[in-house]
């Protein structure tokens, strides 16, 4: 079973686990709404699609996409991650992406190690990203969005992602 198949199972595993849970509380006004789909889209993820990209394929044959979501009366998680490849250079795909980026508010710009000259507790950084992407992100740390390119052969490999998290405050 290859890496990706192992993470479907155990989500699917972990939801199931927890669906179960759920289901037995039922009595005490506890509810639980799960989703795992492995297909989404750019316009999933609230961006445009690339012009000319195509899902991305590797040797696995794996999907290139993902959707899901959980939902309980203390908190909610809602993650789509879509990847794709292009022909087109890495700064071209990036120069694209931010500009799509920018209709959610500033975009900030991770390229090695963390740049955030101060940390605010609701703000994004860049901690942990390689050297080899451009990666943009947009949002808090409770609903953001990134978009990361990095070169695939003569080409470019693209991974969007939208995250939001909610809590019982909201």
């Amino acid at each position: 079973m290859n890496k990706t198949a192992m993470g479907h199972a155990l989500i699917a595993t972990l939801l199931l686990g927890v669906s179960a849970c759920g289901a037995s509380d039922q009595d005490s006004g506890f509810s639980l709404e799960a989703h795992a789909r492995d297909s989404a889209t750019a316009a999933d993820v609230g961006l445009p699609d690339y012009p000319g990209a195509v899902p991305f394929r590797n040797d696995d044959d794996s999907s290139s996409s993902a959707n899901v979501g959980l939902s309980t009366p203390f908190f909610g998680l809602h993650v789509i991650a879509v990847k794709l490849q292009t022909p087109d250079k890495p700064q071209q795909v990036a120069t694209f992406y931010r500009k799509a980026l920018s209709r959610y508010g500033t975009v900030i710009e991770c390229r090695g190690a963390d740049q955030s000259p101060e940390k605010n507790d609701d703000e994004l950084h860049c901690e942990g990203h390689d050297g080899g992407s451009i990666v943009y992100k947009v949002g808090t740390k409770d609903n953001f969005r990134i978009a990361a390119t990095k070169p695939h052969g003569s080409g470019s490999e693209i991974s969007l992602v939208h995250v939001d998290l909610r809590d019982a405050s909201r």
